[in-house]
């Protein structure tokens, strides 16, 4: 077959999806696998057409650390709880894991004319979405009245755009980048204060929380990066090592939050969940109870006492994505796990160069991490595409242009 040996153009691949995805998270959030799934088989046609394959001069430290993650929890059905729905969630992990690579290392491609572009479509996209989401504010939840029918409006729950406050929450930051870059300090706060307002209008607590806390470490990665990439390495590795002792750490947190007037019920029940997650993750330590088998644990149905018939000892999965990792796959998948995240944020510098640029993918590392670690299920569908083309934006609009990575 005639190949062409030109250089790969990504670009359009790259202004396309950040074009459409908050606009996406906002009208259909559980939708974000299109906008994975139609640009990596793009990039895998160009690749096709130019001669050349993904894996040429990368890394594989990290997709086979993945890889290996995705093989033991297949191999978890063997004892796992639940086996049909293990086997189910292994599969469905390898497209994903394949799709994000490509887009991945497609991103780290770019020449600068793509990366500006891109970074234009960003702020095109945003503004729709900041637009759609005043809508749907003003209106207690008009959009998704005429999508899903009256009926949906009426109820004046705006509980479908939780996934995107959290996907909001997160691209304010490259967002932030791009304003900076383009209007100034002054221009890139106001972006990140509309994001705020869009988020406290949404009313939810994690997302919120995380823009206040990036702000904060974007402020230290900006002027320590060494010693914020440093923390967030060690603060990872902390609190993978302390699941075992949850049971006696949470308890005395929970006393004390209570003994200074907190009784927030979305937080206490947080706790009650991790408590008994954690409990059941030193039943099986070694192995797991088998990839996805969180929601058919022994006692997942029952009720915390202390806090009342509403606090089910774990809904779904524990909201915690090293505790669930380790409850499901053992110390084999938490080691792999930490071996990913840790790669990632030590490897950082070999795509991201420039204080501002390095400042903004830390933050953005930082705020998925934090988001994963109090709200969604680790191996939801659309949460684990968001990290993957999250990473390709970062990339993509932070990187400085074309690098190979030693294997």
């Amino acid at each position: 077959m005639q190949t062409n040996s030109a250089a790969p153009d990504f670009g359009n691949v790259f202004v396309a999806m950040a074009l459409v995805i908050l606009p996406l998270a906002t009208v259909a959030p559980l939708a974000i696998a299109w906008a994975a799934l139609l640009p990596a088989l793009w990039i895998a046609v160009i690749y096709l057409r130019c001669g050349q394959y993904p894996w040429q001069g990368r890394s594989w430290v990290i997709p086979a650390s993945l890889a290996g993650l995705i093989v033991y929890g297949a191999v978890t059905s063997l004892w796992s709880i639940s086996p049909d729905r293990t086997v189910h969630i292994a599969l469905k992990l390898i497209p994903i894991l394949a799709g994000g690579w490509l887009l991945v290392g497609a991103a780290a491609q770019l020449d600068e004319r793509a990366r500006q572009r891109t970074s234009t479509a960003l702020l095109i996209g945003s503004a729709i979405a900041l637009s759609l989401i005043a809508i749907e504010v003003a209106t207690a939840g008009l959009i998704q009245g005429l999508l899903r029918g009256e009926g949906f409006k009426t109820t004046g729950n705006l509980y479908h755009l939780n996934r995107t406050a959290s996907q909001l929450a997160i691209l304010v930051w490259p967002l932030w980048l791009v304003l900076d870059r383009r209007f100034g300090p002054v221009a890139a706060a106001a972006g990140v204060g509309l994001g705020a307002i869009a988020l406290f209008g949404l009313d939810p607590d994690t997302p919120l929380l995380t823009v206040l806390a990036g702000a904060l470490f974007l402020l230290l990665a900006y002027l320590a990066p060494r010693i914020a990439q440093i923390l967030m390495i060690a603060g990872v590795l902390v609190v993978a090592v302390a699941i075992p002792a949850y049971p006696i750490i949470l308890p005395i947190i929970d006393n004390l939050l209570l003994s200074w007037n907190i009784s927030d019920f979305t937080l206490r029940h947080r706790f009650a969940i991790w408590d008994f997650a954690a409990a059941r993750t030193m039943e099986q330590p070694v192995l797991g109870w088998g990839l996805g088998a969180s929601r058919m644990l022994p006692g997942a149905d029952g009720i915390a006492a202390q806090l009342g018939p509403r606090a089910e000892t774990l809904p779904l999965h524990p909201h915690n994505a090293l505790l669930q990792i380790w409850l499901e796959l053992g110390i084999p998948g938490i080691l792999l796990s930490l071996v990913v995240v840790v790669s990632v944020l030590s490897k950082i510098t070999r795509y991201i160069q420039g204080r501002k640029e390095l400042a903004t993918a830390l933050t953005i590392i930082f705020s998925a991490t934090l988001i994963a670690e109090l709200s969604f299920g680790i191996w939801q569908s659309w949460w684990l595409v968001f990290l993957w083309v999250l990473a390709a934006l970062t990339i993509a609009i932070a990187g400085g242009g074309p690098k190979t990575e030693p294997a």
